[in-house]
């Protein structure tokens, strides 16, 4: 699993392969999934990181490596939660600083 943040773009790409993608799925405000001809999930880009977003529907819905299931889940828990601070919020406000 390899991990990018584009300060500029304001944009957290997470990738799970490097297989050819296949078609993008938006699976809810400003979250993209990229997956592959057999459904398996290749990445997934999230604008605006900082605000909550759901990880669950990804783990639930698509094809991931229980390797990187479990990093991405402990890295990303889901921040739908009510209540839950989201997990990017500290390296996004250090992108703003900087």
């Amino acid at each position: 699993m390899l991990t990018t943040y584009d300060a500029d773009a304001d944009a957290l790409y997470v990738q799970f392969s490097e297989h050819a993608v296949s078609r993008t799925d938006e699976v809810g405000p400003d979250v993209f999934i990229d997956v592959d001809s057999e459904g398996a999930a290749v990445g997934v880009e999230v604008l605006h990181p900082a605000r909550p977003w759901s990880t669950r529907e990804i783990l639930n819905r698509y094809r991931i490596s229980a390797e990187d299931r479990a990093l991405f889940g402990a890295m990303f828990p889901d921040t739908a939660i009510e209540g839950h601070p989201a997990p990017f919020s500290q390296v996004a406000q250090y992108a703003e600083a900087v």
